[in-house]
């Protein structure tokens, strides 16, 4: 199962990660469940005083459109809307192409929050809130090979190779689980999937 984090944190967070809200909480509008948004906490979420939204454009599921405007819709946009209404800050969606390049612009000071899936590798720099989302994840497995690949446990197997697009969360996670398959790395999910359909 891979998780995907509301809240992925910059490194200036990482000692008051265990401080701030749950994102349930801080996203409830219940008065019961919602905290108090103090200026400590708008200073910690949104320091520039306007809350920079890190948008993976690259999952369909969480960004599932562009508006008129070009700006991105979808889950994660409006998570980030909503968290800056909360905050009672301007919201500035900061788009990126892949879940790599968002992660790396964590040391650039690029944005305040991102959605992106929650992997040990990422953790060493990004603190990660509760998850909002799991999304379950499987192989596609080629009609030739489907016979001798009827689980998930007979793919890790020597002499079959995985194509995954490199630096996504499932790759993070194949990189830390897999042991004898082998990973082929493409530049995104359908290199990834072209490579299968073509039988190598």
């Amino acid at each position: 199962m891979l998780r995907s984090a509301v809240a992925a944190l910059p490194p200036r967070l990482l000692a008051s990660a265990t401080a701030l809200p749950p994102p349930a909480r801080l996203l409830s509008t219940a008065p019961s469940g919602a905290p108090p948004v103090t200026e400590a906490l708008r200073r910690e979420l949104a320091p520039h005083r306007v809350l920079r939204v890190g948008v993976n454009l690259s999952n369909d599921l969480l960004v599932s459109s562009t508006a008129p405007s070009g700006e991105p819709t979808g889950v994660s946009p409006d998570l980030g809307r909503e968290m800056a209404r909360l905050l009672g800050v301007p919201l500035q969606l900061v788009p990126y192409p892949s879940p790599g390049s968002l992660a790396d612009a964590v040391h650039d000071d690029q944005w305040d929050v991102g959605n992106i899936g929650a992997e040990p590798q990422r953790a060493q720099h990004i603190a990660f809130t509760p998850a909002y989302a799991e999304i379950e994840a499987t192989y596609l497995v080629s009609a030739s090979a489907a016979a001798s690949l009827s689980s998930i446990e007979a793919v890790d197997a020597p002499g079959v190779s995985i194509a995954v697009k490199a630096r996504a969360a499932y790759c993070l996670f194949l990189e830390r689980t897999v042991e004898r398959a082998e990973l082929v790395l493409r530049p995104s999910h359908p290199e990834a999937v072209a490579l299968l359909s073509s039988g190598r």
